[in-house]
């Protein structure tokens, strides 16, 4: 069930498989991030609310994050020149390892990450919760975009086929004149509405478990950064959805953005890897 005349496509969640009433089996990812965009909450405002933020977070996320300030620098080219414009932009980051959930505040947005995934019910209630609880201290006035990643990896294994995980092979690395591999990164686009589909797939040898652009986050996760020894396949799928003007904050449409993008990840990953029944 979907509504197009919203900004993305929403979907009613149900969890069906494309197999009927087979059983199948999914392994679990290693990696997963939501995130949802916010209009920007004015520094100062931030500021002041980061310790009853502190407070109303600390029972579920008992450990304070390492980074509190993200510094980001801003290049405008113009006929008249170059500028550069920095900032400090204030992060509240708290996390409980052992359980393997991490969650960031920022100005502009809420992420939501974990190493053990369990399934998806469990991650959508955890969002709600951290979006409820956010949105108590701080008056939440509009969102704008929504997201969730989904990071797979596979070790080549003893026959070297990746112990069979992978269904469409085309997604590493294509055949070139008979020539040895020696690794590939493809990125792929779809769209479905307003939704984006971005899958970052191929092979990587003794490279660290996650892309550089998460490794900051999964620190906060207590995660191994060291390079994995041999070849890996990955297969990162990356939904989102960005509104083309904010909409007021609303929980249920926020969830149910999440609900369709969590499908559309699924689709593919239910293509692109073959299933244990």
């Amino acid at each position: 069930m979907f509504n197009q005349g919203k900004k993305c496509i929403k979907y009613r969640y149900t969890e069906v498989t494309r197999q009927g009433l087979r059983l199948i089996i999914m392994s679990n990812p290693l990696y997963v991030l939501v995130k949802v965009g916010i209009a920007p909450i004015p520094t100062k405002t931030f500021e002041s609310k980061q310790d009853d933020l502190h407070e109303t977070l600390r029972r579920e996320y008992p450990s304070v994050g390492a980074v509190s300030v993200l510094h980001q620098q801003t290049i405008n080219v113009s006929p008249t020149g170059t500028e550069v414009r920095s900032e400090s932009v204030p992060i509240l980051s708290r996390s409980n390892i052992s359980d393997g959930w991490a969650i960031r505040i920022m100005p502009d947005a809420i992420f939501l990450q974990t190493n053990k995934y369990t399934s998806y019910l469990d991650l959508r209630s955890r969002l709600e919760r951290v979006l409820g609880l956010v949105h108590e201290v701080i008056d939440i006035t509009h969102y704008q975009f929504a997201g969730i990643r989904y990071v797979n990896k596979y070790p080549l294994g003893i026959n070297k086929d990746f112990d069979g995980k992978i269904r469409r092979v085309d997604f590493l690395q294509p055949e070139l004149c008979n020539l040895p591999k020696a690794g590939s990164n493809l990125l792929s686009i779809y769209f479905e509405g307003e939704n984006q589909l971005r899958v970052n797939s191929g092979v990587t040898v003794n490279n660290p478990p996650l892309n550089a652009d998460l490794a900051e986050f999964a620190q906060e996760l207590g995660m191994d950064m060291s390079p994995i020894q041999g070849a890996c396949a990955h297969v990162d799928l990356d939904a989102h959805c960005q509104l083309k003007a904010p909409a007021p904050f609303n929980m249920k449409e926020i969830t149910e953005t999440i609900d369709s993008l969590r499908l559309l990840a699924k689709n593919a990953y239910l293509e692109v890897i073959n299933q244990t029944e």
